[in-house]
Order: structure tokens, then C-alpha cells, then sequence
């Protein structure tokens, strides 16, 4: 016990120490296999030595069993061939093999000991084919596991950040909403460390599929080592081994594999909205090399793992503009190249070190009919992520790690106009023509958030995350974790709009020195920014988190989870934009967690689970960058009397000018907020979920969970200069006399969102089969989509804010299932159905032509009257809701192994891949844009499903 005790001490001082010299990462890179070991009689046996190994392993591992005769292996690589061994004198010696380990997950193996006989001494030990318990006793955390070989076996694009899409409650796109959540929660970690992009919750590198070893996906009920408001994908990538691997595949989609819609999403009139027509179909092509390499450097002491790729995606888009057709390219090449170490120092000592290499670039990004081709943007991004782990045994029950790196994204979107000399075009201005939509000349801006038209923007992370873990007996088993999480963030934007000006036109080209041009004329928008007609900022974001948790296994039957964390957030703006008052925002969240498993009828097949909690959002690098000033945007009016625009930079009081963005257009609230004043004002979810979850067969589970989520103090930027009259649809003066708009940004208490979602889910591998499928019934309502949305924007709308949200769909059914055939055949099916996401009928508001006017509740509009062939705006009586089309695909693969029939080690495969085999190109979304123009679109189809698409992988393995 003093042994212990000291090392703890020590254990502990080496976690503060590391403290003072520094959020959110620490994820699980590991597994664990436990249990109990019985006697005859199923009497507990203590101090039993165990030992365990694998080609996952550097060495072996042994432990003892404690009091309650309970084991534990912990810090396990995922792998699917570890063997326990236990030999004790007068039993017989068994050996556990064929147990899997999966990532975050504990494998239980339970032992019953037999009395050693005559016979049985002649053996040297009784061999145990083990098969793998799905279900995780010791946690409530809504997990799906998926390993390398499940993967591969899904009918999927190979992209590691969809994989998460075939979890329940997980919503559509590599980007996508979780149990009611925006999109930007999402959070993306390789090998343990967060590499989720630092402003919109994307992946900040993609990396090479088949360099994964296992996907942990978490979608909810998460322990206190974890801050996230979403999901999170924790992909643990190969390490190597003992023996020398490989792994090559070619994956191609030649044109005549793709098929062709005949028909545009933005169709007009002229073509009577015909589904097939003589035109010449786009074409779609993809070309993918991919190699993979491992094995030992020093054997049992030193691993390697490289893997390249990349990726030839060459696409057409049909576009009608002006009533001509054209089949636009969208062409995207993709470099990726990874390393990883793995070293074993010593028996106690373990380092890893990856890098990874990415480069990216997308021509013609836009690729819809909204803009022409002299209007289209390019993307040309690109960076790296270093990651190291340590982790250090003091003894079999005190470990000691440290996740650490560092990630860099460089990102730059151009227009595609370019000069005589080949340079891009930074000069010529472009036209936005409201009446046919369409951006020409030069590119428009990038988003309603991004004024600018091109944006040059770096990003960094640094990130250094000690934990230490250490088990207790007392009451049961205790296993403690506590850790410091830190991550600082930088980024550095330039942005701005080419010529410094933009018009918005109606019906024509304006043009200033041409009278016969006025008529188009209808607003001129000048830009200058800190470095003239360009803005340059710099916002950087510094987050720590500091947890303690305990999972507590109280008997065999009930596991229980308390935990607390603590987290600080700390935003700076751009010193040359707001002076050496840089600090924007402070924000603290305090995080109490608590969870329980309970062994219903004490055989480890059926548990019930539950969890409540809280998470904060502490801001992040996209809030630090909001508090900067956009660039100043002076709007002039065309004076139809003078048959000019007014000199609104000049003086922008004069009649017809507005103004908006730069220094003066956005105040925070939460400016140098006292440390402990505002910790019910951060952004934060509050969660509460039960479960019950029970293993039907051999390796199958299935589960059914209700998950209740308040999202509240969410970010929205409050208009406060205007005053507006009660249509909200004329401005009737500005509280500072002067035509501008004036945001203060801030989390308020009416800016929430309220999620109820049931999932009904199975997992496993009963017999032949694999299957990961689930139907979810869920409601998600709120005033906001996303930050900064338009909530608050005018007061008179805010009325209208409140209903179904974007994110809401009512019934999901999804399933990933694969078959295997005895002769190397499996087949896999993928089907995904959605019920349609809500619309929201509005109107370009007349007081403001960038802003939305709304005269229904969210998810609402107003059908057409039949008596008066129009709606009736006037009647709320008629609000109904609006819905997108509901969503249907069927994904197929057959993938046969050659060398089971050549009778060889090594896998020689053979891939079909058919992506929406049915070819449903039915409408994905509808415009919910309504005008009274004869260009109104409302309810017709703004993108439809991407028709068939078919490739080929060839893939050879050992």
C-alpha cells in the first residue's frame, strides 16, 4: 500500500508539473479486456496472475485479480487476436484466444476455472476460441464502434469523415448535425488528438482510408474527459507490427460507370421542366492510387506505418443561364501522404509520432447556375498535422499519457477570372443580377457571413493534453482519470472584393457612364478595409479544460460514472482592428457529469443505461474572428433624379446610403466578462438520456435510447442601431442619427434549440452477417439554424424565429449490412431514408435586399389560396408546414477475395462499388424563396440527388 501510495504522489506531481507549463481532446486510443475469474464452485479467486499478448503488442502485459476476483488489461491497441493466458497451480491452465479489442470499449472475458485432472495434465493448456460480448457494461456513452474490416465492407465513398453518417442519430453529409446539435459541434480526432478544423467544425486534413485501424464514433452521454456539444469521430490509425504489411489498391470510376441526369437543377421554363432532353449529358470520372506500408524497424521495439494517396475527381455540372445550357467542370485533385512511429523505450515507456501531409484544390467550387463561368471561385488549401503521444506505466495500476501536436490549414479561395499575364483577377468588379440570380464578371461573395470575394486564411492549433489514470479497491473497483486539456488557436484572414466594389443589378448590365443602362441600375457597394481596399485580421482563441472522473465499478451488476470538468475560454480579437484591447470574450463552464450501467438479470446480456450532464462551448477561433470587423461596406442607392449613385464613402448621410461592417459594426457583450460572472451565459447543452440495451445473439446487440437536449445561450448577433416599423419592413430612423448597422454580439437566453430523439439501433455479427442499422424518431425546434443566423437581426422577425429547425428530421431508418459467403464473396447494402428537413418561406426584405423577411414561424409558409390563386399573407390561419422531399438511396458492393481461390496468404480483392443504385435523381431541396416576380422559384428543386455512380477498386493485401 505505501508502494502505491508513493507512486501515486509522484504520478500526481508529474501531472502538475506539466500543468503549470501549459480544449479538448485526451479521446480514447485504446481498448481494455476485463472480467472475473471463478473457481469450480463460481467462488471469486484473488490475486490470479493473467497475462495477455497480440501482434497489437510490443511484449506481453500481466496483472492479478483483486479482492473480488475482478482483472483488468488496460491501454490495449484495437486489434482482433489477443490471447489471455492464466495458469494456477492445481487448476488447468486456459488460454483465451481470438479476443477483440475495440477502441474505447472493454471487452469482457469472464474465466471459470476447472479443476486440473490426470487427462487434463497432459495438456499444456485447455484452448478457449473465444467469442467477443458486444455489449460495454462499464460505460452509458452512446458509441459505435467501427473496425477496419466493417469498414471496408460498407458500400461508402472511402472518405474517413463519413463514416460517422451510418450512426444513429447522426444526420446526412461529412458535416453533419448530431441529436439536434449545429454541425459546427462536430469534432474530428486522429490517433487521440483534435485535428477538427478550429472555425467550422470540418476535418482540418483528410487522410488515407485504409491507414485506419478502428472509427469510434460518440454521439452523446460522454464522460467528463470529453467537452463537446456534438459528435465526435475518434479515427486510431494502423501502427505497424512485427511483420512487414502492405496494402495497394487502385480505385476507378471511368465516365461510362457514372450515370448522366439530363436535365439541370436550376431548370427554366423554356425547357417545360422536362426530365429528359437531347441534351449531352455531364460527366463524372474518379482515379485513386493508394499504398500502404508497415512493419518493424526493431522488432518489438520499434514500428513503421506509411501510407499516399491521391485523387483524381473530375466532375461536370449542368447549368442553365439565360436560357443556355452548359455542362460546367469541377475538377479536384487530392495529395495525401501519412507516417507514423511507434517505439516501445522500455517495458513501462511507449512513444508514438505521426505526421501528416495533405494538399487540396477545386476548380469552379460554386458549380450552380448563380453564377456564370467569368464569376466562379476556386479553392487551394492545404497543411499538416504533427501529433505525439506518450504514455508511461509507474506501475500496473498508474499510467501516465500525454497527447500533444500541433495542426496547420492553409486555405485560399480565389476567383477563377483571370488576367492576360494568367495571374487571378483582383480587379475587375463584379454584377449580381437579382432578377435572373445570377453573379457575373468576377466573383461574388463568398458567403453571407464572408463579405469579401476572395479569402486567403491560415489557421493553426496547438494543443498539449496530460492525463493520468490510476485504479483504486475500495467499495468495489475504482477507476480514476484526471487530466489538463489545453488547445490555442490561431487565425489569420485576408479578404476583400476585387476592384474594391460590386453591384447588385436589376434585369441588366449597369453601367454608370451608359444612360441606357440606368434603368438596371440599383445599388453600388464599396469596400475598403485596414489595408485599404482589403482587410487583414488576426484572431486567436486559448482554451483549457481541466476534468476528474471516476467509473466506479461497484459489483459485478452496476457501474457507476461521476465526473466534473472545468473549462475556461479566453477570445482575442485583431490588435490593428480594436487597438491593445484585444480581449473579446472571457467564458467559463463548469461540466458535472453523471452515468450508470446496470447488469439487469446479472448475465452481461441486457443493461440498462442513463447519463445527465452538461457541455460548454468555450468559443472557439469562428467566435474570436467574429469579434474582428468585417470589411466596411458602403451601400449606395441609385437616384432614379440624378440618375447616379451617391458618394455613400464620401458621406454616408447621405439620402440612399447605408452602411455596415468595420470597426464600429460589432460591440461584445461578453467583453472582459469577470471570471465567474457569466458561467450560465456560455453556450452549453444539457443532456439526459436512458437506454436499454441487450444482446440478442452471439456478438449482437441491440438497444433502443431516448436522448433529451437543451441547447441554450446559443450565439446571435442583436441589430441595435435601426429602428424599424411594425412590419419590419421599413426603417424608421437609427438611434445614433446615422443610416448603419450596429450588431451587439451576445449569448441570450432566448437563443436555444430543444432536441427529443428515440433510436432504435442494432450492431454485431451474428453468424455470416454484419449489421449496423438503427430508426430514429426525433423533434428538434429552436430560434436559431446556426450562430449568428439572422436571429435578432430585426425585431420584428424575432417573433417568427421560433419552430422546426433545419436539422429536424422527423424519421430516419439507416443500415450499413454486409453478408459473407463461404467461397470470399461478401456483399454489402447500405440504405438510408430521411424524412424531408424543413423549409421556411421568405422574402428579400424591401428596408434591406440582404436581409430575409419572414411572415410565418420556422419550418412555416403560406400555400397558394385557391380562390385567389396566390397566398393570402394576411390569413395566419393558413400557415402550414413547408417540408424538403423526403430522401431514399440504396448504396450496393460486392467485393470478392482471389486469393481464397488461388489458395494464397495474401488477399487479392476485387470491388464494385454502386453509389444510389436505384438512380434516384428526384429533388434533394426546394427554393423556399418567394417573389412575386415572374422569376419565382419557390417550391421548385434548388439541387437534386447525384445520379448512379459506379467504381472498380482493385486491392491487394497481406
Amino acid at each position: 500500500m505505501n508502494r502505491f501510495s508513493t507512486t501515486t504522489v509522484r504520478a500526481l506531481a508529474v501531472l502538475c508539473a506539466l500543468c503549470s507549463s501549459a480544449v479538448f481532446a485526451a479521446t480514447e486510443t485504446t481498448g481494455r479486456v476485463e472480467g472475473y475469474v471463478y473457481d469450480p464452485t463460481g467462488a471469486a479467486l484473488s490475486e490470479v496472475p493473467l497475462t495477455i499478448s497480440g501482434s497489437a503488442m510490443q511484449g506481453q502485459k500481466t496483472t492479478t485479480t483483486g479482492d473480488d476476483g475482478r482483472y483488468g488489461f488496460t491501454g490495449l491497441e484495437p486489434a482482433e487476436d489477443y490471447v489471455v493466458e492464466v495458469n494456477v497451480p492445481g487448476f488447468t491452465p486456459i488460454q483465451l484466444k481470438g479476443i477483440k479489442v475495440r477502441l474505447g470499449q472493454a471487452t469482457i472475458n469472464d474465466i471459470n476455472l476447472t479443476v486440473l485432472t490426470e487427462q487434463a495434465a497432459a495438456q499444456t493448456f485447455q484452448i478457449i476460441e473465444k467469442v467477443n460480448p458486444v455489449l460495454n457494461p462499464d460505460t452509458a456513452t452512446a458509441v459505435a464502434v467501427i473496425d477496419a474490416e466493417k469498414a471496408a465492407m460498407t458500400p461508402i465513398f472511402q472518405q474517413v469523415e463519413g463514416m460517422a453518417q451510418q450512426v444513429a442519430g447522426v444526420g446526412p453529409g461529412n458535416r453533419p448535425s448530431t441529436r439536434g446539435g449545429f454541425a459546427r459541434y462536430g469534432k474530428f480526432y486522429v490517433d487521440g488528438m483534435d485535428t477538427t478544423d478550429v472555425t467550422d467544425g470540418s476535418i482540418t486534413a483528410p487522410m488515407n482510408f485504409n491507414a485506419v485501424q478502428n472509427f469510434e464514433i460518440m454521439t452523446g452521454a460522454m464522460d467528463a474527459q470529453y467537452n463537446s456539444m456534438g459528435m465526435i469521430t475518434n479515427a486510431v490509425t494502423k501502427s505497424g507490427g512485427n511483420r512487414f504489411t502492405y496494402d495497394v489498391a487502385f480505385t476507378f470510376q471511368p465516365t461510362p460507370m457514372a450515370a448522366k441526369p439530363n436535365y439541370p437543377a436550376q431548370q427554366f421554363g423554356f425547357l417545360g421542366q422536362y426530365t429528359n432532353n437531347d441534351f449531352v449529358g455531364p460527366n463524372t470520372s474518379f482515379y485513386a492510387p493508394v499504398v500502404n506500408i508497415g512493419g518493424p524497424l526493431i522488432k518489438d521495439k520499434l514500428w513503421f506505418f506509411f501510407s499516399s494517396q491521391a485523387n483524381f475527381s473530375l466532375r461536370e455540372n449542368p447549368i442553365t443561364i439565360a436560357n443556355i445550357r452548359e455542362n460546367r467542370p469541377t475538377n479536384t485533385l487530392t495529395e495525401l501522404a501519412r507516417l507514423k512511429l511507434t517505439w516501445a523505450a522500455t517495458t513501462a515507456d511507449k512513444v508514438s509520432f505521426a505526421v501528416n501531409f495533405d494538399h487540396n484544390s477545386i476548380t469552379n467550387n460554386v458549380g450552380t447556375a448563380s453564377v456564370t463561368d467569368n464569376g466562379e471561385n476556386q479553392i487551394n488549401r492545404g497543411g499538416f498535422f504533427v501529433i505525439l503521444n506518450y504514455d508511461h506505466s509507474f506501475t500496473d495500476s498508474v499510467l501516465f499519457q500525454l497527447e500533444t501536436g500541433v495542426t496547420k490549414k492553409r486555405s485560399d479561395q480565389d476567383p477563377m477570372r483571370t488576367t492576360a499575364d494568367g495571374s487571378i483577377d483582383y480587379q475587375t468588379i463584379s454584377h449580381r443580377d437579382t432578377t435572373a440570380g445570377i453573379t457575373d464578371f468576377n466573383s461574388g461573395s463568398i458567403s453571407s457571413a464572408i463579405q469579401g470575394a476572395y479569402l486567403h486564411e491560415t489557421k493553426w492549433r496547438i494543443q498539449f493534453d496530460p492525463t493520468i489514470s490510476w485504479k483504486l479497491r475500495g467499495m468495489g473497483t475504482h477507476q480514476m482519470k484526471a487530466g489538463v486539456q489545453t488547445s490555442f488557436m490561431i487565425d489569420e484572414q485576408a479578404t476583400g472584393v476585387p476592384g474594391n466594389r460590386r453591384y447588385v443589378d436589376r434585369g441588366g448590365v449597369c453601367n454608370e457612364a451608359d444612360p441606357a443602362t440606368y434603368s438596371y441600375c440599383f445599388q453600388r457597394i464599396d469596400y475598403t478595409g485596414n489595408q485599404g481596399g482589403s482587410l487583414d485580421t488576426k484572431a486567436r482563441a486559448f482554451n483549457i479544460g481541466l476534468f476528474l472522473q471516476d467509473r466506479w465499478t461497484v459489483n459485478r451488476r452496476l457501474t457507476i460514472i461521476p465526473g466534473m470538468r472545468f473549462d475556461i475560454g479566453r477570445l482575442y480579437g485583431d490588435q490593428s482592428a480594436l487597438g491593445d484591447d484585444t480581449l473579446v470574450a472571457t467564458l467559463v463552464g463548469l461540466g458535472p457529469r453523471l452515468s450508470a450501467t446496470f447488469d439487469l438479470f446479472g448475465d452481461r446480456r441486457t443493461l440498462l443505461v442513463a447519463h445527465a450532464g452538461r457541455s460548454n462551448d468555450i468559443g472557439n477561433i469562428f467566435v474570436a474572428q467574429h469579434a474582428n470587423p468585417q470589411l466596411t461596406a458602403y451601400q449606395s442607392t441609385f437616384n432614379t433624379t440624378t440618375n447616379s449613385f451617391p458618394d455613400c464613402a464620401a458621406d454616408n448621410t447621405q439620402s440612399g446610403c447605408s452602411t455596415s461592417g468595420g470597426p464600429a459594426g460589432r460591440q461584445f457583450v461578453t467583453h472582459k466578462t469577470a471570471l465567474f460572472d457569466k458561467v450560465s451565459d456560455s453556450p452549453h447543452v444539457d443532456e439526459f438520456s436512458a437506454g436499454v440495451h441487450s444482446e440478442v445473439s452471439e456478438e449482437t446487440v441491440i438497444g433502443i435510447d431516448y436522448t433529451y437536449r437543451y441547447y441554450g445561450s446559443l450565439w446571435a448577433d442583436e441589430e441595435v442601431n435601426r429602428i424599424w416599423d411594425a412590419s419590419g419592413t421599413r426603417i424608421l430612423g437609427y438611434q445614433n442619427g446615422i443610416n448603419q448597422q450596429i450588431y451587439m454580439t451576445e449569448a441570450p437566453g432566448s437563443a436555444y434549440r430543444v432536441y427529443h430523439g428515440t433510436d432504435l439501433w442494432v450492431q454485431g455479427t451474428p453468424g455470416r452477417w454484419d449489421l449496423l442499422a438503427s430508426y430514429t424518431l426525433a423533434f428538434n425546434k429552436g430560434t436559431v439554424d446556426d450562430y449568428f443566423d439572422g436571429y435578432l437581426q430585426n425585431p420584428r422577425m424575432a417573433q417568427y424565429y421560433y419552430g422546426f429547425v433545419s436539422d429536424d428530421r422527423r424519421h430516419t431508418l439507416k443500415g450499413s449490412i454486409a453478408y459473407r459467403l463461404p467461397f470470399g464473396l461478401d456483399l454489402g447494402f447500405r440504405v438510408q431514408y430521411r424524412t424531408g428537413s424543413p423549409n421556411w418561406e421568405n422574402y428579400t426584405n424591401p428596408a434591406d435586399g440582404t436581409q430575409r423577411y419572414y411572415r410565418s414561424p420556422r419550418g412555416t409558409g403560406f400555400p397558394n389560396n385557391t380562390t385567389l390563386g396566390k397566398p393570402d399573407f394576411n390569413d395566419p390561419n393558413s400557415w402550414t408546414d413547408l417540408r424538403n422531399p423526403d430522401q431514399f438511396t440504396l448504396d450496393l458492393q460486392a467485393r470478392y477475395n482471389l486469393g481464397q481461390a488461388l489458395k494464397t496468404k495474401e488477399k487479392f480483392e476485387i470491388v464494385l462499388l454502386v453509389v444510389n443504385s436505384l438512380n434516384n435523381t428526384g429533388p434533394q431541396f426546394l427554393y423556399d424563396s418567394y417573389t412575386t416576380s415572374a422569376t419565382n422559384r419557390f417550391g421548385q428543386a434548388s439541387s437534386h440527388f447525384s445520379p448512379l455512380q459506379a467504381e472498380f477498386m482493385f486491392r491487394v493485401r497481406n
